[in-house]
């Protein structure tokens, strides 16, 4: 059994201060310590309750005589005289099952513990790095200023050429398309302050005529060379979604545009091409192999398209790499591959 606090006479007692009440208390057999001290005076308890106090928070006894009678509050020759009956409760080794017991419990509730508000500290981490950034009154007041001056210099006719204020259902793809591509990162590299705003800039330039094809394509390309980290500026995507655009828009050639790649050979596929057959199957990996369009050959890059259902998938990082080592085992040129999702059939 566990021992329970019992209320002063009074019926008032102090609370105990929050970080003691949620800290996990030594187990402690009330009624056997009650029947094993009832031959020893309050001082020999109060001797083996500081010595159970002392393992529990160490992990084991004091090395000597002396420390022990430290621990206790004893004196040497007080010491001698009940030494014998305090080590009964311990073992030959000086270790005791009971309070070994009791300190692996604390540890194990410890770490849930700690592991639920690390957990807990992740969640919070992503869900204000996809909050917009905010204002605080004085920066608000001051931004309205300036916008009405702004209005006030410029005439009429310009406001008809501001872009119209983003609609829910952009919005919503520009929270869709942040999530799939942040997605695809660890969930340590998600929560980093370096990517808050990131949904707000996707609304802008989709708002701009960009699009979510591009987006998701030139942003993932970027990723790889970032190493998991946001950039210092989202700007940085700009070109390499410029460049997925003018892919996607370039006109087929007329003859030859199906790759050859119904099933490539394994060994030109190497380790990276293995790992993706295993995983999605032999009839999946044929027919996206199969499917795929060899749009053109430019210097060292090759752009490949591919059907709308690998935007759902998510894999097109893992599906370049053996299409990479496929093209390239076949042209040494080809050092860079572009996968273009759209409607290809």
């Amino acid at each position: 059994m566990t021992a329970e606090i019992i209320d002063h006479p009074s019926g008032q007692r102090r609370p105990d201060p929050e970080r003691v009440a949620s800290r996990f208390w030594m187990k402690h057999d009330v009624k056997a310590f009650a029947f094993e001290t009832s031959t020893m005076d309050a001082e020999g308890a109060g001797a083996l309750i500081l010595l159970r106090g002392h393992y529990f928070i160490t992990g084991g006894l004091p090395k000597t005589d002396a420390e022990c009678a430290k621990v206790c509050r004893l004196s040497a020759r007080k010491f001698a005289r009940i030494r014998s009956w305090l080590f009964s409760f311990f073992d030959d080794e000086g270790r005791s099952e009971e309070l070994d017991a009791s300190i692996c419990e604390a540890e194990r509730i410890s770490a849930t513990r700690r592991e639920a508000g690390r957990k807990g500290g992740v969640s919070k981490a992503l869900a204000f790095a996809r909050r917009e950034p905010k204002q605080n009154p004085r920066q608000s007041q001051l931004q309205s200023q300036l916008q009405s001056q702004s209005e006030e210099q410029q005439p009429s006719e310009s406001s008809s050429s501001s872009p119209p204020p983003p609609s829910e259902p952009r919005a919503r793809e520009a929270d869709e398309i942040a999530n799939e591509v942040l997605g695809r990162l660890p969930l340590s590299a998600r929560a980093h302050p370096g990517w808050r705003g990131f949904g707000a800039w996707i609304d802008r330039i989709l708002s701009g005529g960009a699009h979510r094809v591009d987006v998701v394509a030139g942003v993932t390309q970027c990723l790889r060379s970032l190493e998991d980290k946001p950039p210092s500026s989202f700007g940085y995507f700009s070109a390499a979604i410029e460049r997925a655009r003018e892919a996607r828009t370039r006109s087929l050639p007329s003859v030859g545009t199906r790759v050859m790649l119904a099933m490539p050979d394994p060994e030109l596929l190497g380790p990276a091409g293995e790992i993706l057959r295993k995983r999605i199957g032999d009839d999946v990996f044929a027919s996206w192999f199969g499917k795929a369009h060899l749009t053109s050959i430019r210097g060292d890059t090759a752009t490949v398209a591919v059907q709308n259902s690998f935007v759902q998938s998510r894999v097109i990082a893992e599906y370049e790499r053996p299409l990479l080592e496929a093209l390239s085992a076949a042209d040494p040129a080809i050092s860079r591959v572009v996968v273009v999702v759209g409607d290809n059939r």
